[in-house]
């Protein structure tokens, strides 16, 4: 299941984040509500909200139509002070790594915003990366078990406003 997968890298990445830095006082299902899924998606979705850090959104039963999952967290204070040099950073260590992910930056989240794509898996990964002062974001959106980049930029867009 797409989200189990999702919601094991967000919370790997808050977990980091929070033994390295302050944790993040913003909710996360407050950047992204329930609403705004489903005024981009359609009715019909149900939230999961795993901790103030994460949150996920569905519909569909088993084997999920549509994933919506987004975390915040904080940047590591001894490794960047603001989100631009610390996404500029991760995109670079992504395209040292190589293989079949690839790195597209995004405009309208910020500097340095960016989603990876790794096509070469099956199902899929992506993840939009965008941030603001000391935090960033992470964003997946998945229809159908593939990437919804374009819904993926829309809620990012959202989120972004809000975020402080």
């Amino acid at each position: 299941m797409l989200t189990v997968t999702s919601l094991a890298v967000l919370s790997l990445l808050t977990v980091t984040f929070a033994a390295a830095g302050k944790a993040s006082p913003v909710n996360a299902c407050d950047l992204l509500t329930l609403t705004d899924v489903q005024g981009v998606l359609g009715a019909g979705f149900t939230a999961h909200p795993v901790s103030g850090a994460t949150c996920a959104y569905s519909r569909g039963q088993g084997d999920h139509e549509t994933d919506v999952v987004i975390g915040v967290s904080s940047i590591p204070p001894q490794v960047a002070s603001d989100s631009t040099p610390w996404l500029k950073m991760q995109q670079a260590n992504i395209k040292q790594r190589g293989g079949t992910v690839t790195v597209t930056p995004v405009s309208g989240l910020g500097e340095g915003a960016f989603y990876l794509l790794d096509a070469g898996k099956k199902p899929p990964v992506f993840q939009l990366h965008f941030g603001r002062g000391s935090r960033e974001v992470v964003l997946d959106v998945e229809t159908g078990r593939e990437p919804n980049i374009g819904a993926a930029q829309t809620l990012g867009k959202i989120a972004y406003a809000r975020l402080r």
